[in-house]
């Protein structure tokens, strides 16, 4: 097809993708002052380059594919100029990702508004998210906005301006992204899975040769895998941290005007999702003390919250369809990741810790709401994790006048964990502690 115009702008994605590959210089840059070691760079920067590379690939695949189209080929014309507009997307998503991430480690390395403060507690919180024998370190940065693939995949994003200790466990979920991914079983359940959905849809056409009804079923195909893998990463996210993640994304991050939104997935769903897997945390034997509590206590806010905005629910049907799905992300969390559930005892942690912990600050503010102290024994091997479970229940169950008080003391007990660890480390030869469980 002689099409010029066509064929200059595909040209011009080719030289914007060159110059967003020339970022990666600045960000390992960046990752070099952060001390992140050279393995890690190495990663990121093959991960830039597995995207950059397929993205390149593309781009050339289709100049040569402007020669094959009659100029009479309406349809293949069309097709042309649709491919274009999604590589063009892509391209920009990808440059959109490179500039975050360098504004991201520029927030950090210069400590801007106590972030790096922040964001160093993520750090270790990330690393106790990872399963036994993993390797590497994952850097938390400042964000507007989620990851859309692993082209980051070891800097782990806290959107703004989520920068406090009761929002902390967020970074829960965009880890649960970089765990989908990393586990084969779990990309290909998310795969299947999405892929069964989509075929549900009454607008899906099965073995359709007809070129609108093919697009149709790849828009239906990829919003229910993108719909599958933000919920997945939301059961990730509760499986793996407790109930201090579900709290931090029903009473902080969801918004109930968002449930009424057309296509994609509704901040209805992940509540309900996210409340029924902690539903069947609760069922374990020993059950955990207070989970029944925190699931009631979520369920009504969030209904509250649905019923004061005038939003209309959703159909018990739906309802009843999200938390069927919710047992069935919980037990593939189970069979894939093994030993690795936030239970009511772990090594070195677990909710029993979390709930003395905050049963003890409990009847501190009973003497002095403003004197809470770090609990006793706190070693390297402690769980970041745990902190915020406590600094949640003391939030739900003791009803304090001011937030301030707990929220000091939980991040005192996560630099004092960090303190412990590093304290280990030197003692230890440099060897780190354990971070798994």
């Amino acid at each position: 097809m002689n099409d010029p115009i066509l064929k200059v702008r595909l040209e011009m994605l080719g030289e914007n993708l060159r110059a967003a590959i020339r970022v990666r210089d600045y960000l390992a840059e960046d990752m070099t002052f952060l001390a992140l070691d050279r393995a890690a760079v190495a990663e990121v920067n093959d991960a830039f380059d597995h995207h950059t590379q397929q993205q390149a690939e593309r781009l050339e695949k289709a100049i040569k594919a402007l020669d094959t189209i009659n100029d009479t080929d309406t349809d293949g014309v069309r097709s042309a100029w649709n491919g274009y507009a999604a590589l063009s997307e892509n391209n920009s998503r990808i440059y959109r990702e490179f500039l975050e991430a360098m504004l991201g480690l520029a927030i950090r390395r210069k400590s801007i508004d106590e972030s790096d403060r922040i964001c160093k507690i993520a750090d270790v919180l990330i690393e106790n998210m990872k399963s036994y024998g993993a390797n590497g370190k994952r850097l938390a940065i400042p964000a507007s906005h989620e990851a859309y693939s692993r082209t980051l995949a070891r800097l782990v994003r806290m959107r703004f301006p989520e920068w406090t200790i009761w929002s902390l466990s967020l970074v829960a979920h965009e880890f649960g992204h970089v765990v989908i991914e990393d586990n084969p079983d779990l990309a290909n359940f998310v795969k299947s899975e999405s892929e069964a959905l989509a075929e549900k849809d009454p607008e899906y056409v099965p073995g359709t040769s007809d070129p609108a009804e093919k697009r149709r079923n790849e828009r239906i195909l990829r919003r229910e895998f993108c719909r599958l893998r933000q919920l997945m990463a939301d059961a990730f996210a509760v499986h793996r941290i407790g109930p201090s993640y579900v709290c931090s994304l029903v009473l902080l991050r969801l918004s109930p005007l968002e449930s009424e939104s057309d296509g994609g997935l509704r901040d209805a769903e992940r509540a309900v999702v996210s409340i029924q897997v902690l539903r069947e945390m609760s069922k374990a034997d020993p059950q955990p003390p207070a989970y029944e509590e925190i699931v009631k206590h979520l369920e009504n806010e969030w209904n509250g919250m649905m019923q004061r905005s005038g939003v209309t629910p959703l159909p018990q049907a739906a309802v009843d369809a999200l938390c069927e799905l919710a047992k069935i992300l919980k037990n593939t969390l189970d069979d894939q990741l093994a030993g690795t559930a936030y239970k009511l005892y772990l090594p070195a942690g677990g909710w029993n810790v979390a709930y003395g912990w905050y049963a003890n600050w409990k009847q501190e503010s009973k003497i002095a709401a403003n004197k809470l102290s770090i609990p006793e024994g706190i070693t390297g091997a402690g769980k970041i994790y745990d902190v915020l479970n406590a600094a949640w229940a003391y939030r739900l169950f003791a009803n304090p006048v001011s937030l301030e008080p707990v929220s000091n003391i939980a991040r005192a007990t996560c630099e004092a964990i960090m303190s412990k660890q590093e304290t280990d480390t030197r003692g230890g030869g440099g060897k780190a502690p354990a971070v798994g469980g």
